[in-house]
């Protein structure tokens, strides 16, 4: 096959079953996409079957609960797996995957028991890490969790036929497969593999062999109640995140073991942890993602198995080149599924113009940043109607939001012209030009740009029309996409205007002096911490919070919060106020003696006092060459304001319109993100929003 991307599309075998190319859809954000139903809604159906629409071969699903372990599982499920009118929504979704030539994998992380442990005890000497999370020593706001009892042989023994028998329940609701879930230390199964946790001294733990017993027996109760041709996926970490816990040669012969008996048949492979897992451009390379190097062990053994590394993969020359060269056998995504709704078919027409995802996580709440279907795909009928072709539209602006209404309503039949004040297009985005780590940023950025040269979009550059101009024109529509300012603090000596704002020292490092205070805690003030220390510069960073980059939800914050905090160029302050700035270099604080860091292995929790100034603490002066002062931004609603009236429909769209959102400060994390806009997610849902009702 003479094709870009062949060694992606060709089918793939194992045993008796072809999988229509190389590609796997992981669980993710199906169940988030619906209201309080008990039972699959049309939006978490339309999810799954678009994604086996849009390209994967084989499509995993969350499968509600079961009676046996509901209640006692942290896998959370609402739909009731032994409720007859239900299980008929499961085998619709099973039918409209298969509708795209794709097997349905039902992943049964709710049939696992959470309220018992693998064994009491853990070796004294060996533990050196509180487990968090479900599973752990402690929750994820830092508090302990009651101890669990140790698995009996005769609860291990009823788990197994449990397991095995809601597989061939799935089986005929129309499931070609199971995902059994033993990743991260996440689950009992994990922990069983485990030579820190698993402690026991019967025939389930000591040896190597031991510990993958319950795993093992597990795997040939199902293929023995499913037959062979019912696949068995194995979510599993390359490694332990554990002192002294099970390595990469030790997963390999954990996969030996079930390979002599050909109990297993696809590995999708993930990282040690979440945080590495779900990577982010900072934790991952852009063409070498963070699992690749498990597969490439993985295929040195031979193994009959597929092997299908999970986290960060999205280019498909990247994919196509670690499959021919036989590093892999397949790939596991989500997001490179969610960032762009033709991910299969552009990768069928050889397309160069895929959505880049940014790695921002915003997908774990039910949204893309780049991708506006998401979460509007079943209902997008009724919210937008179709409109006559033909309008006449300014964009003003050109940064991400101006960029992607001028494109959405371009592709919606209208004539656009998008006028851009600089002589480039980007936006605020072109700071990401000068930081490596903002790789994801950038190609997202260079994208839209990209597609604009490509497109009938009208560009006018180094150009700010007036209002006037507009009038005379004769639009239709002005959409204003004016952005944002830096905003000055209410702080004495904050609006001198020598102090920095952050946006000011990208591309312009040289020009700040060696010793800099960066006053912000927060991602913007924490991030230009960090690019200035890496061209040199020794910085001292301020947050009025207990923690840094604290409005950061993304997987992998922690990772990126721990590089900051131990870089030899940045000595960082938290529970600090900043009182006065004099002569835009001498810097008077007041620091808490209550000084924070922000904790690992979980969501930041805020106490009671969080979102209040930090009082009666010690006064210290800080001196620095240069300030830089991150302390949000303006929206330039006036500035949009000044074209209303130009035409008969007017917009306002991305950092120019930003507001608060009450829903989200009361439900959602109220303290990571009280405002709405200021980011890409934003700047793409007002933009599309404004297209689609021209």
């Amino acid at each position: 096959m003479k094709h870009r991307y062949s060694h992606i599309l060709e089918p793939i075998k194992i045993g008796n079953v072809i999988l229509k190319n190389h590609l796997l859809a992981t669980k993710c954000i199906s169940q988030e996409l619906q209201g309080p139903e008990n039972f699959p809604a049309e939006g978490t159906l339309m999810f799954a079957e678009n994604l086996a629409k849009n390209g994967a071969a084989a499509v995993v699903c969350t499968i509600g609960s079961f009676p046996e372990t509901r209640g006692k599982t942290m896998f959370v499920s609402q739909f009731d797996m032994d409720d007859n009118k239900v299980i008929r929504y499961f085998y619709q979704m099973a039918d409209r995957i298969h509708a795209h030539n794709s097997l349905a994998i039902g992943a049964l992380s709710t049939a696992i028991p959470q309220d018992v442990s693998i064994s009491e005890k853990r070796h004294p000497e060996l533990i050196k890490k509180p487990l968090k999370g479900p599973m752990g020593d402690f929750g994820p706001d830092g508090r302990p969790n009651p101890p669990k009892p140790e698995i009996s042989k005769e609860r291990i023994e009823k788990f197994i036929k449990d397991f095995a028998k809601d597989c061939a329940w799935i089986k005929t609701l129309g499931f070609d497969g199971v995902n059994v879930y033993m990743c991260y230390e996440g689950s009992i199964l994990a922990h069983a593999l485990s030579p820190v946790l698993n402690q026991r001294i019967d025939e389930y733990g000591g040896s190597l062999e031991n510990r993958a017993r319950l795993a093992t027996e597990l795997f040939r109760e199902i293929k023995k109640n499913c037959g062979k041709d019912f696949l068995i996926e194995c979510q599993i970490s390359g490694e332990e995140d554990m002192p002294d816990g099970y390595t990469v040669e030790d997963f390999l012969s954990y996969c030996e073991i079930w390979d002599k008996e050909e109990l297993v048949d696809i590995y999708e492979i993930r990282a040690k942890n979440g945080e590495l897992h779900h990577t982010s451009a900072f934790s991952s390379p852009e063409h070498y993602p963070t699992t690749l190097k498990y597969a490439e062990a993985f295929k040195k053994r031979g193994f009959r198995a597929l092997c299908a590394p999970s986290g960060g993969f999205q280019s498909p020359e990247d994919i196509d080149s670690f499959i021919k060269d036989g590093r892999t056998d397949m790939v596991a995504m989500a997001r490179a599924f969610i960032c762009d709704s033709s991910y299969g078919q552009k990768i069928i027409e050889e397309r160069d113009d895929i959505v880049p995802c940014l790695r921002c996580d915003k997908c774990h709440g039910a949204v893309c940043s780049v991708n506006p279907l998401i979460g509007r795909a079943q209902n997008l009928g009724k919210m937008y109607e179709p409109q006559a072709k033909g309008k006449k539209v300014a964009v003003i602006g050109g940064g991400p939001a101006g960029m992607r209404a001028a494109l959405d309503a371009t592709k919606r039949g209208h004539k656009v012209t998008l006028y851009e004040k600089s002589d480039a297009l980007g936006g605020q985005l072109k700071h990401a030009d000068y930081v490596e780590w903002k790789w994801s940023l950038k190609n997202y950025k260079d994208y839209l740009i990209k597609e604009i040269k490509n497109s009938d979009v009208v560009l006018k550059l180094s150009y700010t029309p007036t209002k006037e101009e507009l009038e005379k024109e004769g639009y239709d529509v002005v959409i204003a996409a004016c952005g944002a300012v830096p905003k000055k603090a209410n702080i004495e000596g904050a609006d001198d205007e020598r102090i920095w704002a952050p946006i000011d020292c990208y591309g312009r490092e040289d020009e700040l002096g060696e010793n800099v205070v960066v006053i912000g805690g927060a991602s913007t003030g924490t991030e230009t911490a960090a690019y200035l220390a890496e061209k040199g510069h020794k910085v001292t960073l301020i947050s009025r919070k207990p923690m840094i980059d604290y409005d950061n939800v993304a997987h992998g914050a922690e990772i990126f919060t721990e590089y900051v905090t131990g870089h030899e160029n940045i000595t960082v302050i938290t529970s600090a106020n900043t009182l006065k700035i004099e002569n835009a270099s001498e810097v008077t604080i007041e620091v808490s003696k209550g000084e924070g860091k922000r904790p690992m292995g979980g969501p930041f929790m805020p106490d009671k006092d969080d979102e209040a100034d930090i009082t009666d603490g010690e006064i210290k002066t800080l001196h620095a060459d240069s300030v830089v002062f991150s302390a949000g931004v303006r929206p330039m609603s006036e500035e949009c304001g000044r074209y209303a009236g130009a035409a008969p429909e007017f917009y306002v769209i991305g950092d120019a319109n930003i507001h608060t959102n009450d829903m989200w400060k009361r439900f959602m994390l109220p303290d990571k993100a009280p405002k709405v806009g200021g980011d890409v997610l934003h700047a793409t849902a007002t933009a599309f929003a404004a297209a689609m009702n021209i």
